[in-house]
């Protein structure tokens, strides 16, 4: 008796009456018949059955995935000698009705906990159909819509031009990193109609809210949770000023001629103007053919600031306000900001108009984002990692067309604690599809 077959399918020895493996090409085919036992009769309950005939039961079976693998299970039909019913003798492998295991399920379900697994590529692996993979995640993940936590994050990520709404709302716990909820829409009286179906008693646990600059969430926030503090994400901030500074440069390199120096220094050195000036490589001198002379990084960003001094304000002021953001505290951020904001006024830069009416208009947000909960500051950090992610999801797999499936895939692949339910009830996500019209059979 092959003893390494028998842990495999997770049976002992005394349960197995006859056991025999065949190779059939690539096919790897297990007889099995387990041993009789008694067996209660589920009419009325007596023990008393015989065995009415056998059926072969033909069940998918991964525990080779280099190769299919099949059980065929000679499975007992039983007869109960008090009333006459027929049943069939209970089995390890699979539930009534299924022709794939139960391991081969929790392998698919493990399988689909990976963001790089798209359903037919876990289909092919465990060599079965991808609508059985599909059917399988159905039945058996439903996720739940989580607690409203202390400190909430509000973000948005893109669907793709085949749904009604664009971009999806995503709803996380910002101190655990899991996803609350996601809603197919990041409009106004969309959102509120979601938090109709939310619990009031959870509003209360919101303290904190961090978005992004959309005033839709600004407003959602501040509507439907009291005393709420409300702080805007510090990288959005600095991402406005980082696109107005590069506007500006754009705009300076094509006052001079293509084949001038300033041109060729704003042209293939503009990172130096967007990264830290502490952060920029004080290198050895090497010869620059353009320039005619041997020359390290910081010289070059000097020549660069010298070619126009709006540019060399506007550098100026942007490092000082990255200063600001990394170096304040909540308590004494307020002056400094209206001291940067006062300045920025005074350039009159028409570039930076948009970063003059972020800050007029996010003030009071923009300073929240400076509160610390114990050594962390409160950012959409970690909301926008997790939509990095889902974009992996949403790359590697087919246009998803039904939300719900969508919703359960992302959740149960980023929430580290979710788990499927273990449930024999059939459940799908399946939309229904247009009615064919009336047709001629005959014609």
């Amino acid at each position: 008796m092959d003893y390494d077959t028998i842990n495999l399918l997770g049976l002992q020895p005394d349960d197995i009456q006859d056991l025999n493996i065949v190779r059939n090409n690539d096919v790897i085919i297990i007889s099995v018949t387990l041993t009789a036992k008694d067996y209660t009769c589920p009419a009325c309950g007596s023990l008393l059955s015989q065995v009415k005939d056998y059926q072969l039961k033909k069940i998918n079976h991964s525990i080779f995935n280099m190769n299919k693998t099949l059980i065929h299970y000679r499975c007992r039909r039983l007869k109960c000698v008090d009333c006459g019913k027929t049943f069939v003798e209970n089995n390890p492998f699979t539930q009534q009705k299924q022709r794939i295991s139960n391991a081969t399920i929790l392998v698919v379900l493990k399988d689909c906990k990976r963001l790089n697994y798209t359903f037919s590529s876990i289909a092919e692996k465990n060599h079965i159909s991808t609508s059985s993979v599909v059917n399988i995640f159905d039945q058996y993940v439903d996720m739940k819509s989580g607690h409203l936590p202390k400190v909430l994050s509000i973000d948005e990520f893109y669907l793709g031009k085949t749904w009604k709404n664009k971009f999806a709302c995503i709803f996380i716990d910002w101190q655990t990193a899991q996803i609350i909820d996601i809603y197919p829409s990041r409009k106004k009286y969309d959102l509120y109609s979601y938090m109709q179906y939310i619990n009031k008693k959870e509003f209360n646990n919101v303290q904190y809210v961090s978005i992004d600059m959309n005033p839709t969430y600004r407003e959602f926030a501040y509507h439907h949770f009291k005393n709420v503090t409300v702080m805007v994400d510090s990288f959005h901030v600095v991402k406005n000023i980082n696109d107005a500074l590069k506007n500006l440069r754009i705009h300076v390199m094509y006052k001079f001629d293509r084949d001038s120096i300033e041109y060729y220094l704003l042209k293939q050195w503009n990172s130096l103007i967007m990264m830290r000036k502490g952060d920029i490589e004080d290198n050895l001198p090497r010869f620059n053919k353009k320039i005619g002379y041997s020359i390290n990084k910081p010289q070059i960003l000097e020549l660069i600031l010298h070619i126009d001094p709006v540019l060399k304000k506007a550098y100026l002021w942007k490092e000082d306000y990255l200063d600001f953001n990394e170096d304040y505290t909540y308590d004494n951020a307020s002056s400094r900001y209206d001291e940067l904001y006062n300045d920025l006024i005074k350039m009159s830069i028409n570039e930076f108009k948009d970063v003059v009416s972020c800050l007029k208009n996010w003030r009071k947000e923009i300073l929240n984002s400076f509160i610390y909960i114990g050594e962390r500051r409160i950012s959409n950090g970690p909301i926008e990692s997790i939509n990095g992610r889902i974009k992996i999801l949403m790359k590697t797999s087919l246009k998803y067309k039904n939300f719900e499936r969508l919703r359960n895939r992302i959740m149960f692949c980023i929430n580290k604690d979710s788990l499927p339910i273990m449930t024999n009830e059939k459940k799908t996500n399946k939309t229904e599809g247009k009615k064919r019209g009336k047709y001629n059979k005959n014609k």
